[in-house]
């Protein structure tokens, strides 16, 4: 009885979702660095609320309040 007699018959699951891995990864890859990129091209034509965020960690660093310059930073 045959089950499959495509080429995937002689793969093995780890090389089958390696290969899906490899083929997909550069797509997504550089769908993600793409929007990104607009996403920070977009945003520094109105840096405003950017530069805010980091003058608060700015002043949080300076007054050794570490506890809300690091959620000041998470959310840069």
């Amino acid at each position: 009885m045959v089950v499959s007699s495509s080429f995937f018959a002689g793969m093995s699951i780890t090389g089958f979702y390696v290969g899906i891995t490899l083929a997909l990864g550069g797509l997504i890859r550089s769908t993600f660095l793409w929007y990104t990129f607009h996403g920070w091209t977009y945003e520094t034509t109105h840096p405003d609320a950017i530069i805010k965020i980091f003058e608060g960690v700015y002043m949080y660093r300076h007054e050794e309040n570490l506890l809300q310059e690091e959620e000041t930073y998470r959310m840069a």
